[in-house]
């Protein structure tokens, strides 16, 4: 057995022994939201009820699954985020040459999913579990396409139809984890039909894409449908409004010029939260047009609307978590997993500086003309960073660390596979010379 496989099984042994350990150790959390899934769950999944509710069903669907059993729940949480993680470390040390990256991109990838910042999640009944491990398990698929050149095959091909087949499943169920998935699934549509477009293969083979595509975006118009059914963006828009619509004259006229009410019963909201008071002021203007209303805001203001989020870049980007782990105990392996923490989790200052690092690499593979289309991807990767930001920021003005946990996640994973094949393609030509 090669050396580096050695270090690699070493790796994933080690990994997932810290992670059984950390699961054995620490008790199910649960926290906020937890028990608006368990009444989601409640109903029926083949009723029209579930999928227009308070909360995105899949999560609910698990919780309903599981019959609401804490530990069950968070063992299912677990296992997909075991599977994801190891997917990828999988798939990224497939597309690499150099033995010894091999082994770094096992550590970081595997590293990074049993982080304190990370694992956590799987052990709390909320959705943030799921929507990251589905986040993780799409990156890897999209790897997997590009090792295999499976948008070179046949239509015919078996492998390709199962492909694409999951690939539709697994978009359905993780953008129906968070509502904001809903518009980062239009932004993957669009750069999905940028790389089809200048994709050089022939018209036939360009159709599972463009299938993909527009089954992306009927996927999103299905959960906005669910959304407006089930009018849980009411709950974050009310938020929205108090915290930063009616503290805010130019925002605040800009809303009562079309026609939101000012009554005492709204503007006690200033500065207040969606359950402080009962919303009977709004009247009917809130379901009827305060999501197109501020919809315009944001659209009408393009600049202000990809600035603002930036303000809360050190919440976005270095969460503390502090308030959500107070179930969370420490033991044993918690020391081993704070060490990993540490190193496949930067700071926001370590992640700049490998951010850095990354685009000085890329500009020399730039100049030798070896930049490859792992390195395109990866980049790809780091732009849905902003439209998460945007989407996730403006979406609710509560808890912004985790609601925007999706954006630190990919930023990380983002900037460690980008410098990962920077770094190979920068080494590969001089063992080509050899």
């Amino acid at each position: 057995m090669k050396l580096h496989t050695i270090w690699i099984l070493v790796t994933v042994l080690g990994c997932l022994t810290i992670s059984i350990g950390l699961y054995n150790y620490i008790p199910a959390i649960a926290h906020g939201d937890s028990d608006v899934f368990e009444a989601v769950s409640s109903s029926d999944w083949r009723s029209w009820d579930f999928w227009m509710n308070d909360k995105p069903p899949t999560t609910a669907l698990v919780f309903q699954w599981q019959k609401n059993d804490g530990n069950d729940i968070t063992l299912f949480f677990q296992s997909i985020a075991m599977f994801s993680w190891c997917f990828l470390a999988y798939m990224a040390a497939q597309t690499l040459q150099t033995k010894v990256l091999k082994v770094a991109s096992w550590v970081l990838i595997l590293g990074m999913g049993i982080s304190e910042p990370i694992f956590f999640w799987n052990r709390t009944k909320l959705s943030e579990s799921l929507a990251v491990s589905g986040f993780i398990l799409l990156i890897a698929l999209l790897l997997y396409v590009l090792r295999y050149k499976l948008l070179e095959r046949k239509l015919s091909s078996v492998g390709t139809s199962t492909l694409y087949v999951s690939l539709t499943i697994i978009f359905f169920f993780w953008s129906l984890t968070r509502d904001s998935n809903a518009y980062t699934l239009i932004v993957i549509a669009a750069l999905l039909a940028v790389a089809v477009f200048f994709e050089r293969t022939i018209i036939q083979q360009k159709l599972y894409p463009v299938a993909l595509i527009s089954i992306l975006l009927l996927i999103s118009i299905f959960h906005t449908i669910t959304s407006d059914g089930g009018v849980r963006w009411q709950f974050p828009l009310v938020n929205v409004i108090g915290q930063r619509i009616l503290p805010d004259d130019q925002k605040t006229n800009f809303f009562a010029q079309r026609d939101m009410p000012m009554n005492e019963n709204v503007t006690r909201f200033k500065n207040k939260w969606a359950p402080s008071y009962n919303w009977t002021g709004f009247g009917t203007w809130l379901p009827e047009h305060g999501k197109s209303t501020y919809t315009l805001w944001l659209i009408s203001h393009p600049i202000l609307t990809l600035v603002e989020p930036w303000q809360d870049w050190k919440a976005i980007f270095d969460p503390d978590f502090d308030d959500y782990m107070r179930g969370y105990t420490r033991g044993l392996f918690s020391q081993w997993q704070r060490i990993i923490t540490a190193i496949a989790w930067p700071s926001i200052s370590i992640l700049i500086a490998y951010g850095l690092g990354t685009v000085f690499v890329l500009l020399h593979v730039v100049s030798i003309e070896n930049v490859n289309k792992y390195i395109i991807a990866s980049i790809a990767i780091l732009v849905l960073v902003i439209p998460t930001i945007t989407v996730c920021w403006h979406g609710d003005a509560a808890e912004v660390s985790r609601h925007c946990l999706g954006a630190a996640v990919t930023a990380r994973i983002g900037i460690w596979l980008a410098l990962l094949f920077c770094i190979d393609a920068s080494i590969t030509p001089l063992y080509n010379k050899r």
